[in-house]
């Protein structure tokens, strides 16, 4: 996608395919994964003027932000709150009352009318959506040749165009960092399952690029059930049990880093648990942050994890999900059954800034993503909406449109705020003997992936 713009007084969102197709695999070459570095930059694809709108502040309404007022020692522009709200138009992405539009949708494709999908998560370039099943298979599904005009009655997507299953449950799964259609190399994705190493696929054909293998103190194959690429890309950390294992992807193999987050077993210092998410500092500074189900958070040096830097603690779950801002100095973290997402200043991490609600009822990861420009979190929920926040000011300014099921996973299109997508779904204890009854499962909608835009324009581009 790329943003431009027409006119001084008539801005519209427009997309520009890219002429290199995922979905052309058997055309495409067979490409080793090197250690080259990714793009790193996070700039707009083209400059376009700044133009602001002022619109009043509105009550929140039953879901709102809460401020941690005894944070009062904190300052900036960040948090500042003002009586009014600037809306950047560049993007297409305000609250100005337009409603949401429906890009296009893809149900379940399992065969299993109870599965449905697990989150969502864009490719570095946003030409490509990768999900995973409860059915443990990954799929990647194209977003070119989308097509939402005005009228139109189809809003499918494509079915999706590559396939890998892994035969048991997939814990987490991650495209490599800034993955561009139009460099082979880049586009791979990396997930680990139930009782398997690390594997790394070629998003491409599907072909299976390396192994990673986790090797604890026993010589035996460990459990891991996290992973998370360094923003370089050049390495990729796994959580498993009070540990951590730091794989070079150049090395394939059983060759790691194999890291205790406890000192020794009887040891009441470091981080005990699973180590069940990770977020790398996008600054390339080597600051990892790692979540676990004993509800801590912790700042480890990439290179040292056996000293701790900072430990964040407040949660009532175990942690879910961690996300640097953009710049570095705010981190976000969500958990099971707790209704609140925590905004830490990691320069100062006694107690978090702000607070941002959401609904979290199950034991289910339900994911949230900040926008490329660091002002806008959206995050899913199990009551059906996804709610998105101006992290600057702790407003909610919008929410989507609500969705029958639980809402498990939500990103921005990394390349325009304005596009976001999202995944719904969760487990339900249903028979699906009977044929008929398997269709009206399905027909509900009830797991589905969306893709939503809000443009300043009355007319939807193809994408």
């Amino acid at each position: 996608f790329a943003a431009s713009e027409q006119g001084e007084n008539n801005e519209t969102i427009m997309v520009q395919q890219n002429s290199n197709n995922l979905g052309n695999i058997h055309n495409a070459d067979k490409h080793t994964l090197s250690s080259k570095n990714p793009i790193n930059s996070c700039e707009e694809v083209t400059s376009v003027k700044e133009t602001y709108v002022t619109v009043p502040k509105k009550e929140s309404g039953s879901v709102s932000a809460k401020t941690n007022t005894e944070s009062s020692s904190f300052s900036g522009k960040e948090f500042a709150h003002e009586e009014t709200e600037k809306i950047d138009l560049k993007s297409g992405f305000g609250y100005m009352g337009k409603p949401f539009q429906l890009l296009g949708k893809t149900e379940s494709e399992s065969e299993d009318c109870r599965s449905f999908f697990k989150g969502v998560k864009f490719s570095g370039d946003g030409s490509c959506i990768l999900s995973c099943g409860d059915d443990n298979i990954l799929r990647v599904f194209e977003t070119q040749g989308i097509v939402t005009q005005k009228g139109s009655k189809s809003k499918l997507f494509p079915r999706s165009v590559l396939q890998i299953s892994e035969g048991e449950c997939i814990y987490d799964y991650g495209w490599y960092p800034n993955s561009d259609s139009s460099d082979p190399v880049t586009c791979c994705f990396a997930s680990i399952s139930k009782d398997h190493p690390v594997h790394l696929w070629d998003a491409y054909n599907g072909t299976l690029r390396a192994t990673y293998s986790p090797i604890d103190e026993k010589d035996e194959l460990a459990r891991v059930i996290s992973l998370c690429f360094n923003p370089f890309g050049n390495k990729i950390a796994a959580g498993g049990e009070s540990c951590m294992y730091i794989f070079d992807i150049s090395r394939p193999g059983t060759q790691t880093e194999y890291r205790k987050t406890v000192p020794t077993k009887k040891s009441k210092e470091g981080q005990r648990g699973l180590i069940s998410c990770f977020a790398f500092k996008p600054d390339c500074s080597g600051v990892i942050a790692a979540g676990s189900y004993s509800k801590s958070i912790c700042l480890y040096a990439e290179n040292d994890s056996n000293r701790t830097i900072a430990e964040l603690t407040g949660h009532k779950g175990g942690v879910t999900n961690l996300l640097f801002t953009p710049n570095c100095n705010y981190l976000l973290s969500g958990s099971r059954k707790e209704n609140e997402i925590f905004h830490w200043d990691i320069r100062m991490s006694i107690t978090p800034v702000n607070r941002y609600e959401r609904r979290v009822e199950t034991n289910q990861r339900i994911y949230f993503d900040i926008d490329p420009s660091g002002k806008y979190m959206v995050t899913g929920s199990t009551d059906g909406d996804a709610r998105i926040y101006n992290i600057l000011t702790g407003a909610l300014v919008a929410t989507m449109p609500h969705q029958p099921d639980t809402v498990n996973g939500a990103a921005f299109h990394p390349r325009n705020r304005g596009t976001i997508l999202i995944s719904t779904g969760q487990r339900h204890f249903k028979y699906c003997d009977d044929d008929n009854e398997g269709d009206n499962i399905n027909s509900t909608a009830l797991n589905s992936i969306q893709m939503w835009t809000q443009l300043m324009d009355d007319r939807i581009e193809k994408v």
